[in-house]
């Protein structure tokens, strides 16, 4: 015992002392401080198409069938590639049409097909008339399409289309996403 503490005062010191240690021993926690944090995620609506050009689709006597009423073609062309992504809870489709059309006489039919495993060609055009919104790819779920190849086809008569010369029928074709 030190020189200047009171019996009574070791005691208290011991006492506490224990009672500490048997309070870290039975298990009772130790103090700590915690906090919380709340974070939200939004996700954003997401529904984006890019089509590139098509080539040139050719129809002359290499295709003529004069046979079949001096048909020409049909000839493809799979030049354009459609990319899609969407992340709707319900599925979209996605359309095709002939929104510019050529002037002049002719009665070329052209029919598009859009990739994505299957489907079959619709008709955007023919015989001078442009055809209302085709659906061109139907029952797609969300997610990412990077590279579905368009095929044009198109195919005319030698007596429906007539030309001086070699001439061109510029076509442009609108795609649009739409809920389904």
């Amino acid at each position: 015992m030190t020189k200047n503490m009171k019996p009574e005062s070791l005691a208290k010191k011991l006492a506490v002392a224990v009672l500490s240690l048997s309070l870290i021993v039975s298990g009772f926690p130790a103090l700590a401080a915690s906090g919380t944090s709340n974070v939200t995620v939004s996700v954003g609506l997401v529904d984006k198409m890019t089509v590139t050009n098509g080539g040139s689709i050719t129809l002359d006597n290499s295709q003529a069938d004069p046979t079949v009423s001096g048909l020409l073609g049909p000839a493809t062309d799979t030049t354009a590639r459609l990319s899609y992504i969407h992340n709707k809870n319900v599925n979209k489709k996605i359309t095709a049409q002939a929104t510019t059309v050529p002037s002049g006489t002719n009665d070329i039919k052209l029919d598009a097909l859009v990739g994505f495993g299957g489907g079959s060609y619709v008709t955007l055009y023919q015989a001078g008339s442009a055809a209302s919104a085709q659906d061109a790819v139907t029952a797609i779920a969300a997610g990412v399409y990077p590279t579905e190849v368009v095929t044009y086809r198109a195919q005319a008569t030698a007596a429906g289309t007539p030309v001086g010369s070699a001439t061109n029928f510029a076509f442009t074709i609108t795609f649009t996403s739409v809920d389904q």
